[in-house]
C-alpha cells in the first residue's frame, strides 16, 4: 500500500491523520508517566520518542497548554482528580 493510500484510509478510520494521532498518542502517554512516574523528564520524553528533551518540552506545551513539570506537581498536588485542574487538551482530530 502507497503513503498516501495509507494516509487516506487511516484519516478515514480514525477521523484524523497518522501523525496528528502519533503526537496525541505520545503526548498522551507522557501525561500518564508524568502522573504515575518518578522518572525524570529527559526519561519521560525518551520513552515517548523524543530524543531532545526541548522539543518534548515544546510539545507537551503546546498540547496540554503548561510545562511538563507544572503538569506533575499539580497531578501530584491533585490526586482526587484523574487530571491537574486547569488543564486543556487539544483534540487531536481535525
Amino acid at each position: 500500500m502507497s503513503r498516501a493510500t495509507f494516509a487516506s484510509r487511516f484519516t478515514e478510520a480514525v477521523s484524523g491523520p497518522p501523525l496528528t494521532y502519533l503526537a496525541h498518542w505520545r503526548m498522551t502517554t507522557a501525561a500518564r508517566l508524568l502522573r504515575a512516574d518518578g522518572r525524570s523528564l529527559a526519561g519521560v520524553a525518551q520513552q515517548v520518542g523524543y530524543t531532545s528533551e526541548f522539543a518534548f518540552a515544546k510539545a507537551f506545551r503546546r498540547d496540554f497548554g503548561l510545562a511538563a513539570g507544572t503538569y506533575r506537581r499539580q497531578a501530584v498536588a491533585d490526586t482526587s482528580s484523574g487530571r491537574p485542574r486547569g488543564v486543556r487538551t487539544r483534540p487531536w482530530r481535525v
